[in-house]
């Protein structure tokens, strides 16, 4: 059993803005979007909701129009795209959840400690898409990876997601055990170190 990997070319979506574009995309199922729309709605300059909207289009996930017969020039507008590639914020991991918890039903081995084998295969914890913060005692994924499907387990999910972690800072060479403080209420979770 292989576990998911990281593409490149998949990594562009986990960054928090693209993510939040790509999902102002999905709320207009059979609509389009203009840069100033998207830029209004997020709050950010045009010009960065244009570079992320045209990444959007590279990896297919949006598709780009002009629309004519507006005052002035034509406008580019965009559109979510429907394609399979993961868009929704914060970035979750089902796959990745599922194997782990699949081969430790298997073997027998504790989830948590399968999570840490596992992530010191993924070598950065940055690449796990939670966009992770450290502030001395604490790590806070400001995005849980498995946030949709916390509620449901939630010390199963978090004890994972902590194992995960642990893994990968031990693979770029810093053991660190964690302890989960449970979700933050805006979309994200913590871990107090030690």
């Amino acid at each position: 059993m292989e576990f998911e990997s990281s593409r490149p070319d998949k990594l562009a979506v986990f960054e928090p803005t693209r993510r939040k574009v790509g999902d102002a995309l999905r709320s207009r199922p059979h609509g389009y979007w203009t840069v100033d729309e998207i830029a209004e709605r997020l709050g950010i300059h045009r010009t960065v909701a244009f570079d992320h909207l045209e990444v959007l289009v590279s990896l297919r996930i949006a598709a780009k129009v002009t629309l004519k017969g507006r005052r002035g020039r034509p406008a580019n507008a965009y559109s979510y795209s429907g394609s399979t590639v993961e868009v929704s914020y914060p970035p979750t991991r089902h796959r990745l959840l599922a194997q782990v918890l699949a081969r430790s039903a298997i073997t027998a081995i504790e989830p948590r400690t399968l999570a840490r084998d596992v992530g010191r295969t993924v070598r950065e914890v940055d690449s796990l898409g939670g966009d992770y913060e450290r502030d001395g005692v604490e790590i806070h994924a400001r995005t849980c990876i498995f946030g949709s499907v916390c509620e449901e387990a939630q010390p199963l999910v978090c004890g994972v997601h902590a194992g995960l972690i642990e893994g990968a800072s031990a693979a770029s060479g810093e053991e660190i055990a964690l302890a989960p403080l449970g979700p933050d209420g805006a979309g994200g979770c913590r871990f107090r170190l030690g």
